[in-house]
């Protein structure tokens, strides 16, 4: 399960994007899973192409709102309040750090 708040701007939140062996794939440069290699069972059946929504393919996380994405890939989209979000001190660290790359 993620949790990802904006403060300004905004983020783009799309489906995750698996290789042909259902995997996630790689982003360049960055590291592969840390677990060891396992056998896997053989290839399914997978349902064919279909016409999906705008909406299914990409979700606009704007200012001052949060997304919730749980490990089946439903998400639940909301406003958050960056005053009480700061109350965290996690949150006041991070935010110190962000000052610093400025």
């Amino acid at each position: 399960t993620t949790l990802v708040r904006v403060y300004r701007g905004a983020v783009e939140v799309t489906p995750l994007r698996k290789g042909p062996s259902g995997v996630p794939k790689s982003s360049p440069g960055k590291p592969r899973s840390p677990w060891p290699p396992k056998d896997v069972k053989g290839p399914d059946d997978v349902q064919g192409p279909r016409d999906v929504t705008l909406a299914e393919w990409l979700e606009i996380v704007k200012a001052q709102q949060q997304i919730l994405i749980r490990p089946d890939g439903f998400y639940q989209k909301s406003d958050f309040n960056p005053e009480e979000d700061a109350a965290s001190e996690w949150v006041r660290w991070n935010q110190a750090r962000d000052r610093l790359l400025r």
